[in-house]
């Protein structure tokens, strides 16, 4: 089982996708199709998510983003703004995002699994 804390996702979903790839590396030499796809759909959802992250940890620290998006404004902490972002429905669409494809990829692999087990 993999688990996911996602206010550090950037830094384990790589890891991640290294082992699926060489899961699939290693099934395609036995002449075996798997494929990472619905990994590699989680981790574009993954970018988006750790963007809304990063804005609600900088505003806990009291940096915002200025016209071009980067963070050198410097103002009084806003933890409520913080929170709002980390409970608002976008963040939750986009960590549904992120899970879908995860459980997907989950539930057929483990689908293959008991087809082996069968066969």
């Amino acid at each position: 089982m993999i688990l996911l804390n996602l206010s550090v996702c950037h830094g384990l979903i790589s890891p991640v996708v290294t082992k699926v790839e060489q899961c699939v590396h290693s099934d395609a030499s036995r002449g075996r199709s798997t494929t990472p796809e619905k990994m590699y759909e989680s981790k574009a959802a993954s970018d988006a998510l750790v963007n809304l992250e990063v804005i609600a940890i900088d505003a806990l620290s009291g940096k915002f983003q200025n016209a071009n998006g980067d963070f050198t404004v410097s103002r009084k902490p806003d933890e409520q703004m913080a929170f709002d972002l980390l409970h608002s429905e976008p963040y939750h669409k986009e960590k549904m995002m992120v899970m879908k494809p995860i459980n997907e990829f989950y539930q057929n692999l483990k689908q293959r699994k008991n087809d082996r087990l069968i066969t």
